[in-house]
């Protein structure tokens, strides 16, 4: 963590622990007060109480937007060492992506020019890279979409299956939050993250947006210049 980082976490802490504080000091003070009516003291003490589980859930939410920002600082460390190898590169892309999208089920495909094509280069939780027909069905066409959008998709597995499927009335998958993340270097799509998670665990917050989209983007440049710097390695 840089200094700056520790700052800006503590400083965010202790504007929010006071805040808490005063709220109680508040609580402390109606229920003490003897000018006021039983009404106008519950209604003192209902938004005070209100007003401060918010303080508590933001409070929550801070920690937990500043430590993966932290994770986030310190795995671009671990990921701009081309000299691991591509594969490696890979992997530790894709762990990240896990930790930051929270999805449980995921690969990193690279996107053949040539054939054009994804290819699935790791996968997580996955059996090998055999995926089956309805859930190869399913990731395909999100990274279809986001060949086509070039930016972050987002949907449910059910309203990815084909219409065929869905009215055949077999759908055996349990219904899943479905992910597609460009990984774009130089303005060229040179592969995609697919992942998917259950929906009870919520869907993909817009809150994140911003960072995954900077992640994705250290993320192809880390995958390009291990590729390039094993391409220069050969011939060398």
């Amino acid at each position: 963590m840089t200094q700056l980082d520790f700052m800006l976490k503590h400083s965010i802490l202790a504007r929010l622990d006071a805040a808490i504080e005063q709220f109680e000091d508040a609580m402390k003070d109606i229920n003490i007060a003897n000018n006021k009516t039983d009404s106008q003291m519950r209604k003192s003490q209902f938004v005070l109480m209100q007003t401060r589980r918010e303080i508590l859930n933001v409070r929550e939410e801070a920690v937990a937007t500043l430590t993966r920002l932290n994770t986030f600082g310190a795995t671009l460390e671990i990921m701009a060492r081309p000299e691991v190898g591509v594969e490696a590169i890979i992997k530790d892309v894709l762990t990240w992506f896990l930790l930051l999208t929270e999805c449980d089920r995921s690969f990193v495909a690279l996107y053949d020019e040539t054939k054009k094509i994804f290819l699935t280069q790791a996968s997580r939780d996955w059996i090998g890279n055999d995926l089956r027909p309805e859930e190869e069905s399913i990731s395909s066409a999100v990274l279809a979409e986001v060949q086509k959008r070039q930016d972050i998709f987002s949907s449910s597995n059910m309203d990815m299956a084909s219409s065929s499927y869905q009215k055949g009335g077999s759908w055996r998958i349990p219904l899943r939050v479905v992910i597609g993340i460009p990984l774009i270097w130089n303005d060229q799509l040179i592969g995609a993250f697919y992942g998917d998670r259950k929906v009870t665990s919520g869907a993909l917050s817009q809150d994140m947006l911003p960072l995954l989209k900077l992640y994705a983007a250290q993320a192809a440049i880390a995958i390009r210049n291990a590729q390039l710097f094993a391409k220069f390695s050969d011939k060398n």
